[in-house]
C-alpha cells in the first residue's frame, strides 16, 4: 500500500501549482520567504497546512525561527504520499532531523478516499507524525476537511488545554452565582472539548462566508 508508485507522480505532474513548486528551486524559495514573513520570530503558534501547503510547511521545519515553537503542526489533505514531493523535506523523516525541540505535535488528517492524499497518511514517511483517517466524502477541499469535528478537537486541545494536565486532574469551574446571589452547578472538566467544538463552530459561522461553507 505504501510502495511509491509512477501513477501519483504522474498525477501530480499535471498540476501546475504541484509540478512548478517541485521543479523550480526559485518558485520554491519564493514560497518558502513567503510563508515564514508571515510566521512570528519568537512565541507559539498553531499551523493548519492544507495540500500543497503542508509539502511547504514540512519543508520549512527545519528552517524555522529558533525562538518560535509549533505547539501543533496541523496537515489536512496533504499530497506526501507523492515520492516527488518529498524531496525537499531536509532529512526529518529521522528522529535526529526532526526539530522535537520546537515543533511539539504532527497531526496528520487524511481521507483515504481523498485522491491527492493517495489514501496515505505520513507515518510510514515522517515518524514524527500521527496519522488520523477520516472521511470526508472523498473530498480533497479546505471546506470538506475544515469542517471535520477532529479539527477542532485537535486545535482545542493544542490552544487551550494546560500541557501534561490530565482530565480527571483538571480543577472544576469556578461556581456561577444567578441573580438572586443562588451559586449554580459548576461545569465538569469533561465538558471542554464539546464546549471548545461549539466555539470552534461559532467563530467560523462568525468569519467566513456560510453560503460556501460545507452542511
Amino acid at each position: 500500500l505504501f510502495s511509491d508508485t509512477p501513477l501519483p507522480d504522474s498525477i501530480a505532474g499535471t498540476m501546475e501549482g504541484v509540478a512548478t513548486y517541485r521543479s523550480s528551486s526559485r518558485h520554491r524559495h519564493a514560497a518558502w520567504r513567503a510563508m515564514l514573513a508571515c510566521l512570528p520570530e519568537t512565541g507559539r503558534v498553531t499551523v493548519v497546512a492544507h495540500s500543497l501547503g503542508s509539502i511547504l510547511m514540512i519543508d520549512l521545519l527545519t528552517r524555522l525561527p529558533p525562538g518560535l515553537q509549533v505547539d501543533l503542526l496541523l496537515t489536512i489533505g496533504s499530497p506526501m504520499g507523492v515520492k516527488g514531493l518529498r524531496s525537499h523535506h531536509g532529512g526529518i523523516e529521522t528522529a535526529g532531523g526532526f526539530p522535537a525541540d520546537r515543533v511539539l505535535r504532527w497531526l496528520n488528517v487524511y481521507d483515504p478516499g481523498d485522491i491527492i492524499t493517495v489514501g496515505r497518511g505520513a507515518s510510514p514517511f515522517f515518524q514524527a507524525a500521527l496519522d488520523a483517517p477520516v472521511r470526508t466524502g472523498g473530498s480533497h477541499s479546505l471546506v470538506g476537511y475544515m469542517s471535520h469535528p477532529v479539527i477542532a478537537a485537535a486545535v482545542g486541545h493544542a490552544m487551550f488545554s494546560e500541557p501534561g494536565q490530565a482530565v480527571d486532574d483538571a480543577p472544576m469551574s469556578p461556581p456561577r452565582v444567578d441573580g438572586q446571589g443562588v451559586p449554580s452547578r459548576r461545569l465538569d472538566p469533561r465538558w471542554d472539548p464539546l464546549l471548545l467544538r461549539f466555539a470552534y463552530t461559532q467563530q467560523l459561522w462568525a468569519t467566513c462566508d456560510t453560503g460556501k461553507w460545507g452542511f
